[in-house]
């Protein structure tokens, strides 16, 4: 088992604790010949790490959880981003392309409005997109944080140095009762006093 297995098999544990129904959920992962020729056929060379995380889950079925709980959000990792399976991802990495100038590596100013080679994205919160820096010459793919639309109150930034530290930080706030399951809403709340107790100013991890 890799360590990114690892840790998100952790962290839907902690969803399970919470009352979160997202394990039920969960698509099968996907092969990793499969992963690798359709990122190719993008351009993009898999890290282990992309490989790892697509092959543990292929994100959740919202379709399915939508079709039980029609009025529900969508499910959600962590407040308020969402599950995303690879299809999804490769449809939204394509919408950017179109959109956004195409480079080789992300500039040093903080800005946005713009995409580069190698990111894809893993997470969901319009109009923020998770994307994880996916290069065969690395195990690790850094995470960032861009916007689905040019604005400057979201600039990108690059929020962790690889998918297990960004996910050992969603461990972390959900092993810390950060999130609740609120069953009447059915979705994933934030649980203000931990993020203040924290002097956290970002409900994100």
């Amino acid at each position: 088992m890799s360590e990114l297995s690892r840790v998100l098999d952790l962290v839907i544990s902690e969803h399970d604790r919470i009352g979160s129904p997202a394990r039920r959920f969960l698509r099968p992962g996907v092969a990793e010949g499969e992963i690798r020729s359709r990122l190719a056929a993008l351009g993009i060379e898999a890290s282990q790490e992309v490989i790892d995380y697509f092959g543990w889950a292929d994100g959740v079925d919202q379709r399915a959880w939508l079709r039980e709980n029609p009025d529900a959000p969508a499910l959600a990792a962590f407040w308020p981003a969402q599950w995303i399976d690879l299809p999804s991802a490769i449809i939204l990495l394509e919408q950017q392309r179109a959109l956004s100038p195409f480079l080789d590596e992300a500039p040093n100013e903080l800005t946005t409005g713009y995409w580069v080679r190698g990111w894809l994205p893993f997470l969901f919160s319009s109009p923020e997109l998770y994307v994880a820096a996916s290069s065969a010459s690395s195990v690790r793919s850094p995470v960032w944080r861009t916007s689905d639309i040019p604005d400057d109150t979201f600039p990108t930034m690059r929020v962790a140095d690889s998918l297990v530290d960004y996910w050992e930080r969603v461990l972390d706030l959900l092993r810390a009762d950060a999130y609740r399951w609120d069953s009447e809403v059915k979705a994933l709340l934030t649980v203000d006093e931990v993020f203040e107790e924290r002097g956290l100013v970002s409900y994100r991890p």
